[in-house]
């Protein structure tokens, strides 16, 4: 089969979430002028990067117009039909209940980390149960087929097992088990990081050249948090930006969420502790012109990171399929996040020196390896997962040709991507 010059059209936008990221970068300017708390920052940090690009989606490119997000705008909208959009809400509010009910269940949730994330619900959680009855009438009006997850959520509910879809409802589930999961770490994370930006002196970057590197890391990652948690926040239908299916292999979840805490502080301290507590700063600043060489690709390892997740503008959610990117850096290679991640942990920790002697340091590396090991895993179970979609099958086919490793594949042909029988 002969592969196309171009690969095949990407769901985002790069200029969109260009805008984005200025969005961003001007709300932490006006945070500085302001005394907010850690939830406050949180939401408008996350509404400066959101609603410059809402804006742009909807009323420059039209995404609600899309077919995938199974709307129609080519006629009339349909009647209101007050009892299916009341079993929606009804759906909607049994699956917030639900997921309420974990976080009560769960001992994690009981942590003070997670204070400033029950701070930012206090702020957001009732405009959003009341925003629903609008917005579920509105979308029912446009939908091609109405039944979604939310309608056989609720009919589950009412105790109508016979009329509910169990793949619909399974989906559903999955979906909002993956939001629940990683909204609350992410925007968490984000608070501390919007924060430490918000607190810190630019200016004190010029004092010396570590204090450069660690500024220009934080915001790399600042970016990055903004748009991830965007992404859980956002999974709505008409800026399709909705789930269109959650990973259905298990191996998949296994290897993504150990990833993540509070999996993660476990396995790194029992399997994968691949540092001593040295850094790049402890074994190298003795050498002044590689010192410099390696807090530079520090930071733009921490940029491509940046980069990456940006890229997916209001689509970023891990374990789910929201769309296929093809543009910015994933027009180089598929897993550009994972790269530049992998990388960065490897520039940071050294982990091929130690002070404990060569012994350690081969430990040290061999745990790291075994870390972007599981990265390899957690990509291919994506790639698995994704590759039901044609478009990313004629992307990943495009990549092994035109891709910036297409010839380390040439070479290794067990890193080209292959796709699925009877894909």
């Amino acid at each position: 089969m002969n592969t196309p010059a171009h690969p095949p059209r990407s769901v985002n936008s790069q200029w969109v979430a260009l805008v984005g990221c200025g969005g961003f970068l001007a709300t932490l300017l006006a945070a500085t002028q302001l005394e907010l708390g850690r939830a406050e920052l949180i939401l408008l940090a996350m509404a400066g990067t959101a609603l410059p690009m809402v804006v742009l989606e909807l009323g420059v490119r039209g995404v609600h117009r899309l077919p995938s997000t199974g709307l129609d705008f080519d006629g009339p909208a349909k009647e209101l039909a007050p009892a299916r959009v009341a079993t929606k809400l009804l759906g909607f509010y049994a699956t917030i209940a639900a997921l309420a009910l974990l976080y009560w269940l769960a001992p994690e949730y009981d942590r003070s980390f997670y204070m400033p994330f029950w701070n930012l619900l206090k702020l957001a959680l009732w405009p959003v149960l009341l925003g629903a009855v609008p917005y579920f009438a509105w979308v029912d009006r446009r939908m091609r087929d109405p039944h979604d997850g939310y309608w056989h959520a609720g009919r589950l509910v009412m105790g109508r097992w016979r009329e509910v879809d169990r793949k619909l409802l399974r989906e559903h589930v999955l979906g909002w088990v993956i939001k629940g999961f990683y909204l609350p770490l992410m925007t968490v994370y984000l608070g501390d990081a919007a924060n430490w930006l918000t607190h810190s002196d630019p200016l004190a970057t010029l004092e010396s050249f570590p204090r450069a590197v660690a500024w220009f890391s934080k915001l790399a990652l600042g970016v990055d948090l903004a748009f991830v948690a965007i992404g859980y926040a956002l999974m709505l239908r008409v800026l399709d930006t909705h789930i269109r299916s959650p990973n259905p292999f298990m191996y998949g979840w296994v290897f993504t969420l150990m990833l993540y805490q509070p999996f993660w502080s476990t396995m790194s301290k029992r399997f994968f502790a691949y540092g001593d507590g040295d850094t790049w700063l402890d074994h190298l600043e003795g050498v002044p012109v590689l010192f410099i060489a390696w807090g530079v690709l520090i930071v733009i390892t921490k940029l491509g990171w940046a980069w990456s997740n940006l890229s997916f503008g209001t689509r970023f959610s891990n374990l789910t399929h929201r769309g296929i990117i093809t543009n910015g850096p994933y027009r180089f290679t598929k897993h550009p996040s994972y790269l530049f991640k992998n990388l960065s942990w490897w520039l940071l920790s050294v982990p091929f020196l130690s002070t404990d002697g060569p012994a350690q340091a081969a430990q040290h590396a061999a745990a790291l390896l075994a870390v972007n090991l599981l990265y390899v895993v957690r990509a291919r179970a994506e790639e698995q997962h994704l590759s039901e979609d044609p478009d990313y099958v004629r992307y990943a086919e495009w990549i092994n040709e035109y891709g910036v490793f297409a010839w380390l594949g040439r070479r290794l042909p067990i890193l080209r991507y292959r796709a699925p029988r009877g894909t």
